[in-house]
């Protein structure tokens, strides 16, 4: 879960998440507003979302992804654990 968390941008991901109201978004909306916080290529960005960075929260059981509708469904309560996780596991390494 560790190696998970510790990129910085599935982090990003996570808070995004945990600041919507509804527990499920599209992949547009999730990318548009990861988009905000990086300044990067949005293809990129997409790219690695639904390639690298979506698929390993998804096995790490933090949300469902479905790669073919391009929902995202997650459980506030469930993203806002593991933020407080991945927080713990920074402060411990400072």
């Amino acid at each position: 879960m560790q190696e998970v968390l510790s990129d910085p941008r599935r982090r990003s991901i996570l808070q995004e998440l945990a600041a919507l109201a509804d527990e499920e978004v599209s992949f547009e909306t999730l990318v548009d507003r990861v988009a905000k916080q990086e300044p990067v290529d949005r293809d990129r960005l997409a790219s690695d979302l639904h390639h690298i960075h979506l698929p390993k929260l998804a096995d790490l059981g933090v949300i469902t992804y479905d790669a073919q509708s391009r929902n995202i469904t997650h459980h506030t309560c469930r993203v806002a654990d593991v933020l407080a996780l991945a927080s713990e596991a920074l402060e411990d390494r400072r």
